[in-house]
């Protein structure tokens, strides 16, 4: 569902982009800019650092990069000054892989199989700095700040049952879910391509760790760090 959203955004914005010239030089920032909002559509990389990824794939098949998967990121950009900046937006996230016990297999010789899945939604607040001439149309910045994460993993499918001394296989499903905090460090580029738009590209490196709870209480953290590449529009007021 999420990379058909994708493509639905993708599209008329490669149409707007191609069909429009780009700016002449002016100032990125005056006073009584209201700002504007941002539209991102990104690719996360998970570092799957963590106790509980450890075990996993050493248990089972995979590893930490069968999770990259599309993001979105939506926020607003309200300027303090000719060179500084605050964000406040959102952001979505999940991937999903099958994954099989390494060292088992069924009666009948099969993989025994499930779905691993990790979801996380966050709201953030960030400090940029923009750097380079006011009178060019091309602006880098950087920045860094934080937020809330709330995330959920899910796995589900058919599991050994290592309790019962004859090992039956079971079809079931294991959760948790919960609230944390996050940090992170930003720099992307701003390219006005007339008054009313831009071209954003940015790259973003998060750090975040919680402990597991649910049915995986007991297995110890897991991480939800990682980078996130997006690229998208940003809309002037």
């Amino acid at each position: 569902m999420l990379r058909r959203i994708c493509l639905l955004l993708i599209v008329p914005l490669a149409v707007s982009i191609l069909s429009t010239p780009p700016a002449q030089a002016q100032r990125h920032w005056q006073p009584g800019d209201n700002g504007s909002f941002r539209v991102m559509l990104g690719y996360f990389h998970p570092d799957g650092n963590s106790e509980y990824w450890d075990d996993k794939f050493t248990d089972f098949t995979g590893s930490a990069s069968d999770f990259n998967d599309f993001s979105f990121l939506m926020d607003y950009r309200l300027p303090v000054s000719h060179a500084a900046a605050f964000l406040f937006g959102a952001g979505w996230y999940e991937g999903a892989t099958t994954q099989a016990y390494r060292d088992w297999v069924d009666g009948s010789g099969r993989p025994i199989r499930h779905k691993t899945s990790l979801r996380t939604f966050e709201l953030t607040g960030a400090f940029i700095y923009e750097i380079g001439e006011r009178n060019y149309p091309i602006t880098p910045y950087v920045g860094a700040g934080g937020g809330f994460i709330w995330w959920e993993l899910q796995e589900r499918g058919d599991f050994i049952d290592f309790t019962d001394e004859n090992l039956p296989i079971i079809n079931t499903w294991y959760g948790s879910n919960d609230v944390t905090f996050s940090l992170f460090g930003l720099a992307g580029l701003d390219v006005r391509m007339n008054d009313n738009w831009s071209l954003v590209g940015q790259a973003r490196y998060r750090w975040a760790e919680d402990e597991l709870g649910g049915n995986f209480a007991g297995f110890g953290t897991i991480d939800l760090s990682g980078f996130d590449y997006v690229f998208g529009a940003a809309f002037h007021f």
